[in-house]
């Protein structure tokens, strides 16, 4: 607790300066009395957790009180001040003396309803509107015509009232930089979208049902970030005409999966890409092309590692392709997922000497595997998931030569007879988080050695969470994990300080005693 200490006495300074500067500010800003004078409320409370930090049981008390009150007072002062500088008119159902003539920037937060006349010096106003969010339910939004100055209009939580015909005139707004939709009832883009020439963001995330785009998309050569509802066929001529294309999510399907496998290699600036195969390559697999669309599709993605790739979400057929190499080139990939399961770990994954955040979903884990994942030196958030039983002999050790920067793992079995893997001393040394799912009859099956995972080994370890499947389970196995999970917190060196969780799933479907099973199984056949 020294650095605690030395931090007390460092912040105790800092803090009473600016306690007593907001005093002076009281006095200067008026209008905003009431969020000063919690704001120093707050600050005492700062001042009073740093002196109990030896004490976690205060802090836990503190924390709770804090999270209640501190969201909600920075937002009230934030209002204040953007309404007094007026750099945002936010609309939230209270009741206006005045609404500055003049508005750059509304967020509408509530109905429409409540404050027409408000939405009606919008439209007045509307050659100097810059930014529109609408977060309510209006009966309607101002028609988009002579917007001249909007570079956002974020309809995103507009939900079910939006349709075609209140999106009719967006080729009017040739400011527009960002553009995100959300309904159900928008089935179309108009045509008109291609005269966007300044688009950069276009999100229809929430769109679902759209199903194509226009051909004018092509036109938009600025725009940098495009993402839509998987449902949308994707017109595959788009990827050779737009070379801005920084972010691409989420590709379910294309009208013509060869062309788009191959000209997706063209988009050298692309950052963050997810692609869903099954459907992507569907319309290759009724050709007979599926081989050589997958050979186009690695082809053009080992081509973008090269590049500027960082975020990389995929399925586990294209990764198994993708990262056989044992010299894969993706030197800037930092983020990667693999949606579905593979066999087992890529031998060119312990390559890729860059990548901070993975999830993978394996069926065949052994010593060779843990230790392609183990050299992966940038690792610092690892989901894995393990189906089948994955190991021939002794279960996968996690030593002290690997995950030397790990800090966060999400683990999960199924199907996996004990524990899956096991932690040796010295293993995970950074290890903050650790979150383990598993079932409890697997875990307790008669063929595994030890339920011991060797959790009092992670010697930084701070939060636990622990989910037990107790589906087909008796009491007694769910009681025994759980048992288990407490001996390792009973032996860990950081017990005292670290925080435990652990919850059962399913617990209905728990028996009571092994002959309740037997006779459930017997019944069952």
């Amino acid at each position: 607790m020294t650095g605690v200490g030395a931090g007390t006495g460092a912040m105790n300074s800092l803090l009473g300066k600016l306690a007593a500067l907001l005093g002076d500010q009281y006095r200067l800003l008026k209008r905003i009395r009431k969020e000063v004078e919690f704001l120093q409320r707050e600050i005492r409370r700062m001042q009073a957790l740093l002196k109990t930090l030896a004490d976690m049981h205060k802090l836990e008390e503190l924390e709770k009180d804090w999270k209640c009150n501190v969201h909600d007072m920075v937002l009230d002062i934030i209002k204040s001040l953007s309404d007094e500088e007026n750099f945002a008119t936010v609309l939230s159902g209270r009741r206006y003396n005045s609404v500055p003539s003049r508005i750059r920037r509304v967020s509408v937060q509530s109905s429409g309803r409540e404050h027409k006349e408000a939405i009606h010096t919008i439209i007045k106003s509307k050659i100097h509107v810059r930014s529109l969010n609408v977060f309510g339910e209006m009966e309607k939004i101002p028609p988009l015509v002579d917007f001249h100055s909007l570079r956002v209009l974020d309809l995103g939580h507009a939900n079910w009232w939006l349709d075609n015909k209140d999106i009719k005139n967006i080729g009017s707004l040739p400011q527009l930089r960002y553009l995100r939709l959300h309904s159900a009832r928008i089935t179309e883009l108009p045509e008109e979208i291609g005269k966007l020439q300044h688009l950069e963001t276009l999100d229809l995330r929430e769109c679902n049902s759209i199903r194509t785009l226009p051909s004018t998309i092509v036109q938009l050569q600025k725009l940098a970030r495009l993402f839509f509802s998987r449902r949308l066929v994707l017109p595959a001529d788009m990827f050779g005409s737009m070379q801005a294309l920084e972010e691409v999510s989420d590709i379910g399907d294309v009208d013509n999966a060869l062309k788009f496998a191959k000209d997706l290699g063209c988009l050298r600036r692309l950052r963050k890409l997810s692609i869903f195969h099954d459907t992507t390559l569907g319309r290759a697999t009724d050709g007979g092309h599926e081989k050589s669309c997958l050979e186009l599709l690695v082809s053009s993605l080992s081509e973008l590692g090269k590049y500027k790739l960082q975020y990389l979400h995929i399925t586990g057929d294209i990764g198994i392709h993708l990262f056989r190499d044992p010299c894969s080139t993706f030197s800037h990939l930092q983020d990667l997922e693999l949606t579905t399961v593979i066999t087992e770990v890529p031998k060119g994954m312990a390559s890729l000497a860059s990548i901070v955040t993975l999830d993978i979903k394996v069926r065949i884990f052994d010593e060779e595997g843990l230790y392609r994942l183990m050299g992966m030196p940038s690792l610092v958030h690892l989901q894995l998931k393990l189906s089948t039983p994955s190991w021939v002999g002794r279960k996968p050790t996690v030593g002290s030569n690997g995950f030397k920067l790990l800090k966060a793992f999400h683990y999960k079995t199924q199907d996996i007879e004990g524990t899956g893997i096991v932690f040796a001393p010295g293993a995970m040394p950074l290890l903050r988080r650790l979150h383990i799912h598993w079932t409890a009859k697997d875990v307790m099956s008669g063929h595994c050695d030890s339920i011991d995972l060797g959790i009092e080994h992670l010697s930084s370890l701070a939060h636990l969470q622990v989910e037990t499947d107790c589906d087909a389970a008796t009491l007694g196995e769910v009681e025994a994990v759980e048992g288990s999970v407490e001996k390792a917190v009973a032996l860990h060196p950081n017990r005292h300080t670290l925080q435990v969780h652990i919850r059962r799933e399913y617990e209905y479907y728990m028996y009571e005693d092994h002959k309740e099973r037997e006779e459930m199984l017997n019944i069952l056949g």
